[in-house]
């Protein structure tokens, strides 16, 4: 595939650079039940998925992984539960990252902002596997006006006294 195409690539947890933006990607993801242990790309909840997301880099324009920080576009609907990584929320929380990307969660398809991240899940799929949803188009501002604002979120953040965020995604 990538050598017919050679616009596409991936980003196997790797950092580049695209017109400008830092982009960093991950496939990574933990599964939902415990009968996915043996998908591609699975994490095990924990010391594992914490170790994968120490390797995002402390500044990124874009993060783009497969699966969501837990309490952003993470809500399954059958199951009435939050199913993103705890992890990944944590490592969001502690860097300068200014918009994440993610899918997988087909029910949580939509954005939002918090902590001064954008957060959006573009799956496209419905949880039927069906096309439902339209592709998502963001713009991003030039990277030094996208940078300055991540640096100005975390230092905030960093500031605080509790920085955790809550079960929502938003600082308590």
């Amino acid at each position: 595939l990538f050598a017919r195409h050679t616009s596409h690539s991936s980003l196997p947890c790797i950092a580049t650079q695209v017109q400008g933006y830092t982009i960093y990607g991950s496939p990574w993801q933990p599964g939902c039940r415990e009968t996915e242990t043996d998908w591609a790309f699975n994490l095990a909840r924990g010391a594992e998925s914490e170790a994968r997301w120490k390797t995002i880099p402390a500044a990124v324009d874009v993060l783009m992984t497969h699966g969501p920080p837990l309490g952003c576009g993470d809500f399954v609907s059958p199951a009435y539960r939050y199913v993103g990584d705890e992890n990944l929320r944590n490592a969001i929380e502690q860097r300068a990252v200014s918009a994440h990307v993610c899918g997988h969660i087909h029910e949580g398809y939509g954005h939002a902002v918090r902590g001064g991240t954008l957060f959006i899940n573009a799956a496209t799929f419905d949880s039927r596997r069906q096309p439902f949803n339209p592709p998502v188009v963001f713009d991003c501002p030039p990277p030094s006006v996208l940078r300055e604002a991540a640096a100005r979120a975390l230092r905030l953040r960093q500031q605080r006294s509790d920085s955790a965020l809550d079960h929502w995604g938003f600082h308590r």
